[in-house]
């Protein structure tokens, strides 16, 4: 039976505030059949019972990105989409969906921008008020905007569970509103409260306050339709007042302090800020999710430090705030303070908050009181308690989990406990910084939304998460803050004022962000909005190559942080920074010319696929030498160069095994940073060695994936070393332990190792082609794409490969079954395969490979190791010998091979 399962408009379902007057649709269709696709369908909107367009019957497939092509939308309308689809077999189904607009340009409010009279450098947040009183309505809709962040109550009622509206944009060219439909909370005498903070706008944000403005402000008009259709309405003027209530400080990076003893202080006249009236940012309605409580947590245990300060640990790193319910004397004060770990002898580790307090303050009123702050979030696992005594109560306190409200398209298990902590870390360090832009960190004085950051996690993002909005908005502030020169800014918005920049990966961003979302979600459109931004960075770089077309010039970050630094390089790798560069250049003339294929732009096309030749030769010139040796033969640069085809066709196989042996040299690990490592895996797959990307995925030593988590880690580091091998911390001042960017593996996972990539634009055809590792005998996943579920499942278990498939209605698939030669051409359905191999993926925990260290860190292993090699583990060569493999011991003495070959077999199958 066909159905329809879901439909989209503008990728949300039933928006009530839809900002596009001609969106995007898309549905998606389930049938208990195979081999189902659609043959046509039909799209019928109605205003209220009016007509409003009619598409009739149209042929064809799409389904997943089809441009609504009717009269453009009325602003502030409720409309009916009904929706008729015919498929292969002859069926047809119908579904339905309700949306309403919003004002697309809010040309006709009447409000003006209001402020308040503190003083400038306040951390105050002051509650602007108006009473009124209205007439029974029929509808009653509230639009709000402000500079700084906001909540808002009707009537002593939330109105809203946004948190840190109206969210971040380039604030100096537009602003986001909200609309709130607040009908069910209209009374005959009314209270309209909005108590703002300084946020982004005005607090203090990367070393400085205020880069925005001086103050918060407000600009609110409440529309209400009265039962006789008239219209009233009650907008921010000098009829306004404000004063402060109990949130008597509040900033991003320090903390709240809320007061319930505070009496509210006498209100005052509000003043209009004239600057905001005579040259107010555009306001644009809400471009993307909200940030919101994504989930509550409680305490996992209550810990002490040596001194007795009680800690709370809530067994995961995360970014948001704590409750407090707790009834104590009128005046006791509460603090919190927050971070990401202890140190070894449990206190708070601070050390990488730099300048940060992440502290709230609670002040209680004698009564039954709840503390929420709203205008502040930490990253934190551990938060330390002072004011409660020696043992507060766990019931006490639950943590607010903070982040963007998308919703989640990819699950992942497999058969390593291990690899399924790291899954979980890869999301949890997504869900801690998109929080309403993607940024670097969630504790520290810093969470910018580094462009580097995002371009090289923007794949695993997008497959986690439904984040084509939440790009499409931050993408749009980029192109805001390009330079007319076509500089990208390295952070969006563009905090620093630094104006152009030229840095690889990260400027690139405004080329490979695009193209990412396009391939994952399928839609034009995103393209079609950015491709001005594209080309004009492209430009710029093409204005800047040597004659031989190469990048050579200007600042560039390198591979920032990888672990082949040299001394006196700061954290940049030793990867020639200007072989990145020119490398990068390449990759976006290629991605350039491709959108410009997408967008029908024939001549474009031909003039970037020709400069990008170009680039190429004077790539190869440069770099490569006759025989296929590259220059400085760093992981990154051979990966680069592989994944890029900026090789020869005659000097791939050379190049691939540079590569094999450079990971050779550093026994199976990886030296790479946020260049490097996101692309090291895919290119090791692409030259057929998913056998070595296996290593350095299970690699459970320093440095590592399985490293971190082997040392505790709920979510991604910053740094390969923040905790060092022998428990210390990294001592730079940078030290997140709640990053994103090396998290970009979850890529390879999920398209990789279970197989699921997209064989078109938004999945439309999709490669399903499973790789055997050894160490993991079973994986699965499970990805929402537009079209639909697409889950895999493969195992290999006692010389027995079994893959089971699902592909959504409307799709087909190649699979490539592990070990059988060629490919299956699959229609929708459900399909199971069972074969016999001769493969045994029997997880290994320890190899030749594995450094003695690792081995005596498990207490079993430390035990057989102690009695097979007396006296070597705890005498004066212990040191030397603890950093070397059995590989490397196996020559010192005779029948060494054997004898570590048998210690080896015995380890694992006691480990």
């Amino acid at each position: 039976m066909l159905k329809v399962s879901k439909i989209l408009i503008d990728r949300q379902e039933n928006p009530a505030a839809l900002s596009e007057p001609t969106p995007y649709l898309g549905w998606q269709l389930e049938s208990d059949r195979q081999n189902v696709h659609q043959t046509a369908y039909r799209i019928c909107i109605r205003d209220g019972l009016m007509p409003f367009w009619d598409s009739g019957r149209i042929t064809g497939s799409e389904s997943a990105a089809v441009r609504y092509a009717g009269p453009p939308l009325n602003e502030e309308c409720r409309y009916t989409l009904e929706l008729t689809v015919w498929d292969n077999h002859g069926e047809s189904t119908q579904g339905k969906a309700e949306f309403s607009t919003a004002l697309f340009a809010p040309r006709f409010l009447t409000a003006q921008w209001i402020t308040h009279t503190l003083a400038e450098n306040h951390s105050e947040c002051p509650v602007f008020v108006r009473h009124f009183s209205a007439e029974p309505v029929q509808k009653a809709r509230l639009y709000l905007s402000a500079c700084g962040i906001y909540t808002v109550r009707l009537n002593g009622q939330e109105v809203s569970q946004d948190w840190f509206a109206p969210g971040w944009t380039e604030y100096a060219s537009r602003l986001q509103y909200q609309v709130y439909d607040v009908t069910a909370l209209i009374q005959p005498e009314n209270t309209l409260e909005i108590t703002t903070a300084n946020g982004w706008y005005a607090g203090y944000l990367n070393g400085t306050r205020q880069v925005y403005g001086k103050q918060t402000a407000i600009f609110a008009e409440l529309s209400l339709t009265c039962m006789d259709s008239h219209r009233v309405t009650v907008a921010t003027d000098v009829r306004w007042q404000w004063y402060l209530g109990q949130h008597r400080e509040a900033e991003f990076y320090h903390g709240e302090r809320i007061d319930r003893t505070a009496v509210p202080t006498a209100p005052q006249p509000v003043v209009l800020a004239e600057d905001l009236n005579a040259h107010a940012p555009a306001l644009v309605p809400q471009q993307c999710e909200p940030v919101r409580v994504l989930e509550r947590r409680a305490p996992v245990q209550l810990l002490h430090t040596p001194d007795g300060t009680p800690i709370l640990d809530f067994g995961q790193n995360m970014a948001g705030v704590v409750r407090l319910d707790w009834q104590g004397s009128p005046g006791q004060e509460i603090t919190l303070r927050f971070a990401e770990a202890l140190t070894p002898d449990g206190s708070l580790y601070t050390a990488n908050l730099r300048t940060a307090k992440a502290t709230d303050t609670f002040v209680c009123s004698g009564g039954k009181d709840t503390f929420v702050p709203r205008f502040t979030y930490h990253g934190f696992r551990y938060v330390s308690i002072a004011g409660m005594g020696g043992n507060p109560p766990l019931d006490a306190f639950t943590a607010l989990v903070l982040g963007t409200d998308a919703a989640a398209t990819a699950q992942f298990s497999c058969s390593s406990p291990l690899v399924n902590r790291l899954w979980a870390n890869i999301v949890w360090g997504q869900r801690s910084n998109f929080v309403d832009v993607p940024t670097d960190c969630p504790q520290r004085d810093e969470r910018l939304g580094w462009t580097g950051d995002a371009a090289v996690f923007c794949r695993t993002a997008a497959q986690n998460e439904d984040v084509y909005r939440f790009f499409r908005k931050w993408l749009a502030d980029l192109a805001i803050g390009q330079a007319a020169d076509g500089g990208v800014p390295h952070i969006v918005p563009n905090v620093n004022g630094q104006g152009s920049g030229g840095a690889a990966v990260w400027c690139d961003a405004a080329v490979t962000i695009p193209w990412t979302l396009y391939e994952l979600y399928g839609e034009r459109d995103i393209l079609e909005r950015q491709y001005p931004s594209m080309k004009a960075w492209v430009e710029y770089m093409r204005r800047q190559e040597t004659p031989d077309h190469l990048r050579q010039c200007g600042f560039q970050h390198g591979d920032w942080l990888a672990l082949d630094r040299e001394e006196g390089r700061g954290n940049r790798g030793s990867t020639d920074a200007y072989l990145i560069a020119s490398a990068y250049y390449a990759h976006c003339t290629r991605l350039l010319a491709k959108a410009a294929a997408v967008l029908g732009k024939a001549q474009e096309v031909a003039e970037y696929t020709a400069l990008h030749r170009a680039i190429c030769s004077g790539f190869q010139q440069e770099y490569i030498t006759a025989t296929g040796r590259v220059v400085g033969e760093t992981q990154t640069a051979l990966a680069l160069i592989l994944l890029f085809d900026l090789a020869r066709a005659e000097h791939r196989d050379h190049i691939a095994q540079s590569l094999v042996q450079n990971l050779d040299k550093h026994q199976g690990h990886l030296t790479t940073g946020f260049i490097g490592t996101p692309i090291l895996m895919d290119a090791l797959s692409k030259i057929g060695r998913n056998d070595l990307a296996g290593k350095l995925l299970l690699n459970e030593d320093f440095p590592g994936w399985l490293y971190e988590v082997r040392c505790g880690a709920t979510t991604m580091w910053e740094r390969w070393d923040s905790v060092r091998p022998d428990g210390s911390f990294d001592e730079s001042g940078m030290n997140s332990f709640n990053h994103y960017a090396f998290g970009a593996v979850g890529d390879w996972l999920l398209e990789q190792l279970v197989g699921i990539r997209p064989a078109e634009p938004g999945y439309r055809a999709i490669t399903l082609q499973p790789q055997l590792i050894h160490g993991i005998t079973q994986a699965c996943a499970l990805r929402t794409t537009p079209y639909g579920r697409v889950r895999l499942a493969w195992q290999c278990l006692n010389h027995l490969i079994t893959v089971e498939v699902e592909i959504p209605a409307n799709t087909t698939a190649q699979l490539f079954l592990p070990e059988q030669e060629g490919s299956i051409t699959l229609g929708s359905g459900s399909y199971q395969y069972s074969y016999a191999t001769e493969t045994d993926l029997t997880p290994q925990r320890f190899t030749m490979d594995t450094p003695l260290r690792t081995m005596l860190a498990d207490a079993d292993a430390k035990a057989v190791l102690s009695a097979a090699l007396p006296g070597m583990l705890d005498g004066p060569a212990a040191a030397f010998l603890a950093g070397k493999s059995f590989n490397d011991l196996k020559g010192m003495m005779p029948g060494g091979e054997a004898l570590f070959a048998q210690l080896l077999t015995k380890l694992n199958q006691l480990c």
